[in-house]
């Protein structure tokens, strides 16, 4: 009886972390060292224009309500921008 009980709170526990680990690896499995940031702490979050805000301003970056307010944003540093500068030419005097 007791070894059932705790199988039947246990359980839901460990499928409650497993999901939680499936999320995060979801997220970070984009690059080796992903950087994140918070955008609009504080206020609710949009699923959609988490996900639309996050990858404009970010390049891609995949952006996850994770809590009622605020929007994680997570990104890849080496990634190259599509606004990034390109490189220097010789010049010709």
């Amino acid at each position: 009886m007791r070894t059932r009980h705790l199988l039947l709170v246990a359980t839901p526990l460990l499928l409650l972390l497993a999901v939680s680990s499936d999320l995060t690896a979801k997220v970070s499995a984009r690059c080796p060292d992903p950087e994140s940031v918070t955008l609009y702490p504080g206020k609710p979050c949009n699923r959609q224009q988490c996900k639309t805000d996050c990858a404009s301003k970010y390049h891609g970056g995949v952006g996850v309500c994770l809590n009622p307010k605020g929007c994680y944003c997570e990104y890849c540093l080496d990634r190259p921008s599509a606004h990034a500068a390109s490189p220097l030419r010789p010049r010709h005097d």
